[in-house]
């Protein structure tokens, strides 16, 4: 979720500024905020960096031994 925080109107930026904007995630059950110049931009780099064929590899490469239920590689159980 990103948000804008808002300025007073005489402290509005011009067309070219960009605004202060914060990310609000959370990660293994804690809240975090991430406060950024362009968030938008930010997320979308790092989207474009994420490649499809590293997914793949993992899944194709550990997929079987994560379904093994004697491997040191099985996915940890999902805590409640």
């Amino acid at each position: 979720m990103t948000q804008e925080t808002p300025m007073p109107e005489q402290d509005q930026p011009s067309q070219q500024e960009p605004l202060i904007g914060y990310d609000l995630f959370v990660v293994l059950d804690q809240p975090k905020v991430m406060w950024t110049i362009d968030a938008r931009d930010e997320q979308v780099r790092f989207l474009k960096g994420l490649r499809p064929d590293y997914w793949r590899y993992l899944a194709e490469t550990h997929g079987p031994a994560a379904e093994d239920a004697t491997s040191p590689h099985k996915p940890m159980p999902r805590s409640s």
